[in-house]
C-alpha cells in the first residue's frame, strides 16, 4: 500500500499483521480519488472502519483540511497512527479508538462533515446500521458525500425509506463503491434510470446522463454545469397578465 498522490506521494503505508482489515487496493483507491477529487481540498473528511487508515491518509495528502479515523482494532490503530506520524499528516488528524455506532453517535453534535467514508466488514448489513445512525446525525448535510464500500451481492434498496438518495455506483468486480447522499427536502424519487443526481448550488437536483466515452472526470466536472433545460425550469413563471 502507498499514498497516490499529494504531499505524502508514493510514501509506502504499513497494513496490520493480523488478518483483522482488509485495506482497500492502491487501484479502487485511485479510482475513488479520481472521482471524489474536486471535492478533497478543505473538507472534514470521516474515515469510518478505517483499517490502516489509507483512506483517510490519502485525503489529508490531498489537501483535506482535516480527517477523523473511527477503528476499534488495536493492532489497527497503532498503524493508523505509525502511518500518519510517517506522512507527517498526523496534526490534521483524529484518531477514535471505538466501536464505529458509538463513534458517530459521539460525533453527533460535531460540525457537518463534507467526506464520510466508510468500509465494514463485508455482507455484515453494518452499512445499514451506520446509515440509520447518521439519518439525524448534525453531523451529515444535505451536500455530504456518503461513500460506502460494499460486496457487489449488498442490498441498498432501503436507501430511499431512510432519506437518502443513490448518487452513483462503481463496481470494481466483486465489491463496489456506493455513493449517497441525504434526499434534499421536496426531492422527488427518479427511479432506476437516474444515472446520476448532482445539486444545481446545493439545493435543486438535476439529474445527469453519462456519455459511455466520458472519463471520471470529466463526468463530475460537467454534470455540475446545468442545461438551459435545467436553467428554465429553475425560473419562477411570469405573472398571467404577462401572457395576455
Amino acid at each position: 500500500m502507498r499514498v497516490i498522490a499529494g504531499s505524502a506521494k508514493s510514501l509506502p503505508l504499513k497494513t496490520p499483521r493480523q488478518n483483522t482489515t482488509r485495506p482497500t487496493t492502491d487501484r479502487i483507491k485511485e479510482t475513488l480519488f479520481n472521482i471524489i477529487a474536486p471535492y478533497i481540498p478543505d473538507c472534514r473528511f470521516l474515515d469510518l472502519f478505517s483499517g490502516s487508515g489509507g483512506i483517510g491518509i490519502e485525503a489529508l495528502s490531498r489537501g483535506a483540511a482535516e480527517a477523523v479515523f473511527v477503528e476499534q482494532d488495536r493492532a489497527a490503530l497503532s498503524v493508523i497512527r505509525q502511518n500518519l506520524r510517517f506522512t507527517h499528516l498526523e496534526e490534521r488528524a483524529r484518531v477514535i479508538g471505538s466501536d464505529v455506532l458509538k463513534a458517530v453517535l459521539s460525533l453527533k453534535d460535531e460540525k457537518p462533515f463534507d467526506i464520510i467514508f466508510m468500509d465494514p466488514p463485508y455482507d455484515h448489513a453494518l452499512e445499514r446500521r451506520v446509515l440509520e445512525s447518521l439519518q439525524n446525525s448534525s453531523c451529515v448535510k444535505e451536500d455530504t458525500w456518503i461513500i460506502v464500500e460494499a460486496s457487489a451481492e449488498t442490498d441498498f434498496s432501503y436507501l430511499e425509506s431512510l432519506g437518502y438518495q443513490l448518487i452513483r455506483e462503481k463496481t470494481y468486480g466483486s465489491n463496489r463503491h456506493v455513493f449517497v447522499k441525504k434526499r434534499a427536502t421536496g426531492t422527488q424519487h427518479r427511479g432506476k434510470n437516474a444515472v446520476g443526481v448532482l445539486e444545481l448550488g446545493g439545493e435543486t437536483p438535476l439529474r445527469q446522463k453519462r456519455n459511455p466515452t466520458c472519463t471520471e472526470e470529466q463526468f463530475i466536472r460537467e454534470a455540475s454545469i446545468p442545461s438551459l433545460t435545467d436553467i428554465l425550469t429553475l425560473l419562477p413563471e411570469p405573472p398571467r397578465q404577462w401572457m395576455n
